[in-house]
């Protein structure tokens, strides 16, 4: 039973050295590579989290090959031999946390940009998947949302009057009145003459 546990650390610890090329993505990502509010949000918020990662770049494999190294050399004593292999899996322990968090943070940004693209109470419904905002911190200015038939993407026109996004409808074929909030309101009553 002693070989069969011993093979079976030696193997999970030469699978887990797999996470070196991961981390190596991960790192260059959320250290500025890649854009997007969620890396972008890390590196301002969770600076350590890269720190970690990068730590775990190069510290990782050291520590899972001084383990398999001394794990041979006291192959002769079980206890010892299978005590040394635990020693990298407590230390990926840390990486792996720092992913569960950050996985969490990228999930709630794209919760956030999902609920940013779909209508709010207070927008004006005008055909499915498209509608009209208003800005709130500037109410003259208004969005116009036109989504993907798929879902998947969506087009966002920003207006700085009233006069520009009626005449977005119009070209577009779409009445103000067929623009409708959730009370029932319709958006033409908030078009000036």
């Amino acid at each position: 039973m002693y070989h069969f546990y011993r093979t079976f650390l030696i193997t999970v610890i030469w699978l887990s050295l797999l996470t070196v090329p991961y981390m190596l993505v991960a790192y260059a990502c959320y250290a500025g590579l890649c854009g997007g509010s969620a890396a972008t949000k890390i590196r301002n918020e969770h600076p350590h989290y890269i720190s970690i990662i990068g730590y775990s770049i190069w510290l990782y494999p050291l520590i899972a090959l001084y383990a398999l190294y001394h794990s041979r050399k006291l192959a002769e004593y079980a206890y010892r031999s299978t005590t040394i292999l635990w020693l990298p899996l407590l230390c990926l322990l840390p990486f792996i946390g720092v992913m569960y968090k950050t996985n969490e943070i990228e999930a709630q940004e794209k919760q956030q940009r999902e609920a940013y693209y779909r209508a709010q109470p207070n927008d004006f419904v005008c055909a499915p998947g498209k509608f009209i905002r208003f800005d709130p911190l500037q109410p003259e200015h208004t969005y116009f949302f036109t989504g993907t038939p798929d879902g998947k993407g969506s087009t966002v026109s920003y207006f700085y009057k009233t006069d520009e996004l009626n005449a977005f409808l119009k070209n577009n074929k779409i009445d103000g009145s067929q623009c409708k909030n959730q009370k029932g309101i319709p958006f033409s009553n908030f078009i000036k003459p």
